[in-house]
């Protein structure tokens, strides 16, 4: 019977399969494959990498660019540059941007100057708050032209920040992004007396209390050449204080950065508002240019020059010398009105306060001829009145007369005299013909 028995199993093993419950039958081969099938997902599964490493390789090798995000979005600089890369390529700007800011986040400057570049273009513009943090990640790895753009942006506004940023500007980049403008005084290495930047914050206080023109005119001078944004933005004020509007007169804006403007001058005006502008050592004046000297007070595109006297006093600055003795016998001449013209003003208001200047438009024509005996031309002073009845914004309105000294002194005298406040601001032009004898 055993024998049988061994026989009968190989027989049965020979001629056909083993019932369904026995080993080896068709259930226990679809059990096998599905243990294979499972054992092969927990081994694929088992040594696969962490999924950071697996991006990190698929961005690397093969530049899958969603694989870059999730490395870079877990804070590893190297791929956020990687990602900014691909995107630009592919021509996805947005994420590209993205990149370029999470990659400033992790230490790249360069990454830092890309960002701040796509957010100043932003359209419509992002929070400040986002470009301030580009700017000082920027700072704080070293990148000396986001420290100059840091003090920028917070001198008069945030003393701390101000002179923190400046500090570090001077230890990377002492001279490599430092403006020339009227304000540029104040951006010299070593770093300022916090208390001047302080003083710089009062004037920025004032331009945004002040009532009338003056503080927000000085407060723009500082800043021009320094942050044009902020100074157009204190120069728009100034122009609203005054009666005009910058949003369709673009003019009075305008007009406070052509130079040479006589920032001595303004600055005095705002003196007489009692507010304190005195900023550096040395005074007002030496904010003017690099010499230590204000700008040529009365200049054609600058503002108002203290007019001399006819007996002979201190000329305005770029005008002709006065006559070497006070007793010389003054030479007969005339002073004729032309036809003035406004924007809307009295023109019989503003002839009559430039005809009570005569003496000193005279004076002006007095000395010139001391050095051109036969000079004679027009002189057309175009200028504003204020609401408040000020003369401002005086220029050259185009003059013949071949003598600049001449011109100035009178642009000057003209832009200090007053009428009564009209409704509102307007445009004046005021010609005057100067000849010699009666």
């Amino acid at each position: 019977m055993r024998l049988a028995a061994v026989a009968g199993r190989g027989r049965r093993g020979g001629r056909g399969p083993a019932p369904a419950g026995e080993p080896g039958g068709p259930s226990a081969r679809r059990r096998a494959l599905v243990g294979w099938c499972v054992a092969a997902v927990a081994l694929l599964g088992g040594c696969r990498a962490p999924s950071g490493g697996g991006d990190r390789e698929r961005c690397l090798r093969d530049a899958d660019l969603p694989a870059c995000g999730v490395v870079c979005r877990a804070g590893e600089g190297a791929i956020c540059e990687r990602a900014a890369e691909l995107s630009a390529a592919q021509g996805k700007v947005a994420e590209a941007n993205e990149y370029n800011e999470l990659a400033c986040k992790a230490g790249s400057g360069y990454r830092c100057r890309l960002a701040l570049t796509a957010l100043e273009q932003a359209d419509p513009p992002p929070p400040p708050a986002a470009i301030t943090s580009v700017i000082d990640r920027g700072c704080e790895l070293g990148i000396g032209a986001l420290c100059w753009r840091a003090y920028q942006t917070s001198v008069g506004a945030d003393p701390p920040r101000a002179a923190a940023s400046l500090a570090r500007a001077c230890e990377h980049d002492p001279a490599g992004a430092n403006p020339a403008g009227e304000g540029g005084a104040l951006l010299r290495c070593p770093a300022p007396d916090p208390a001047i930047l302080a003083r710089l914050e009062g004037a920025a206080r004032a331009c945004g209390a002040a009532e009338r023109g003056g503080p927000c005119a000085a407060f723009g001078i500082l800043l021009r050449g320094v942050d044009d944004a902020r100074a157009r933005e204190a120069f728009r004020r100034e122009c609203a204080l005054r009666g005009f509007d910058p949003a369709s007169d673009e003019s009075c804006v305008a007009w406070h950065f052509t130079p040479p403007l006589d920032t001595a001058a303004v600055l005095a005006q705002a003196r007489e508002f009692g507010i304190a502008v005195g900023l550096i050592s040395g005074g007002p004046a030496t904010l003017g240019s690099p010499s230590g000297s204000s700008a040529a007070a009365g200049s054609p595109s600058g503002g108002p020059a203290a007019p001399a006297s006819a007996s002979g006093g201190s000329a305005a600055p770029g005008s002709p010398p006065a006559p070497k003795s006070p007793r010389a016998r003054a030479p007969k001449v005339s002073v004729r009105f032309g036809q003035v013209q406004t924007s809307g003003g009295s023109a019989d208001a503003v002839r009559r306060a430039v005809e009570a200047s005569r003496d000193e438009l005279t004076a002006c024509y007095v000395r010139g001829l001391a050095a051109a005996p036969g000079l004679i031309g027009r002189v057309s002073v175009r200028l504003a009145y204020d609401r408040f009845g000020e003369g401002f914004m005086p220029s050259n309105g185009g003059s013949d007369l071949p003598d600049a000294g001449v011109i100035d002194c009178v642009v000057g005298v003209v832009s200090k005299t007053r009428v009564t406040p009209p409704p509102q601001a307007f445009i004046a032009v005021v010609p005057l013909v100067f000849t010699p004898g009666p």
